[in-house]
């Protein structure tokens, strides 16, 4: 069995291409632009902490995602009277614990109702979810082991709950929760702007502002990824696909927001404040949920919230 987890993983490694165009995704070089690691200031420690999901059915899509290879409730919360019922679910290698170190933390999903008074609208937003092949060669050996049949062809695609696309994707070792793919905003006029699909004022926005490196990039896409994750290996690359012209970006109200991990949020707000335009910032540092957080816009409109995740003491609460 040892020997079997050995090969499934160099070969899950070997396995750098997935599909997309031919970009490579896999290894573990972050950075690989010969920079020194603190050239972000602030903005240096960031990881992407979550991403939180409004759906109709709590329940059915954390049981989803418990059964994709591993993934496990980290902590639910009871909804207040005038709240909603919430979970976080986290895969694998990287799954936070009551008590454990930031180092340890991974990449985790938050699934909060929709109030039965908004008709749920997934929109466009979200190309897909990507977890790592690694869960389906350790699936496979322990099937194996028991004397049964793949449950799912490696690399195939399905839909959770809410009709959104996951897919298992090739990796290096590290945070299984490996993707999320994002449509970007069209943005070119056909004549005096070169059309890129919001790729370039995308990944200048993360890139500059936010600290995150590309990994990879062509026409179609760009696939970004903060230095940290945790210490387990690769972690959770943020893919943009471009935008369409014939079809606008739509939202929904499914996926809601991102949250960015920093170091101190008062200090990357005055970095923020010299560098972008009015609008950009929609929440000024103020204390929530037990750290301090504030909210920006990327240039698609997605919303970013920046959170002292690691001061966090109580995550229970």
């Amino acid at each position: 069995a040892v020997v079997a987890t050995a090969t499934a993983t160099s070969t899950a490694v070997a396995a750098s291409r997935d599909g997309i165009d031919g970009v490579f995704i896999g290894g573990t070089d972050n950075d690989n632009d010969g920079d020194d690691d603190d050239d972000d200031g602030v903005m240096s420690s960031n990881w992407l902490s979550h991403a939180m999901i409004r759906v109709p059915d709590v329940n059915a899509t954390v049981d989803y995602w418990v059964g994709r290879g591993g993934t496990r409730t980290s902590y639910r919360r009871a909804p207040p009277p005038s709240g909603s019922e919430t979970a976080f679910v986290s895969i694998g290698n990287g799954a936070e614990k009551d008590g454990a170190p930031p180092s340890d933390r991974c990449f985790s999903l938050e699934i909060t109702s929709l109030p039965p008074s908004e008709k749920f609208r997934p929109g466009n937003a979200v190309e897909y979810f990507g977890t790592s092949m690694l869960l389906d060669f350790m699936g496979d050996l322990m099937g194996a082991a028991a004397g049964s049949k793949p449950a799912r062809k490696r690399g195939a695609a399905d839909e959770e709950p809410n009709g959104f696309e996951v897919r298992s994707v090739a990796s290096g070792p590290g945070d299984y929760f490996s993707r999320i793919c994002l449509r970007a905003a069209f943005n070119g006029d056909g004549e005096e702007e070169e059309d890129d699909g919001g790729l370039r004022r995308t990944e200048d926005f993360y890139t500059r502002l936010l600290g995150m490196k590309v990994v990879a990039s062509d026409a179609d896409l760009v696939c970004l990824r903060f230095k940290r994750g945790g210490d387990y290996g690769v972690p959770t690359t943020l893919v943009f696909v471009r935008g369409k012209r014939d079809e606008g970006l739509d939202h929904g109200n499914c996926f809601d927001h991102i949250v960015v991990s920093t170091g101190d949020v008062e200090e990357a707000a005055e970095k923020l404040k010299t560098e972008v335009d009015d609008g950009v910032i929609f929440m000024q540092p103020k204390d929530m949920f037990g750290t301090k957080i504030m909210g920006i816009k990327d240039p698609n409109g997605y919303k970013l919230y920046l959170a002292e995740m690691d001061s966090r003491i109580d995550e229970s609460t």
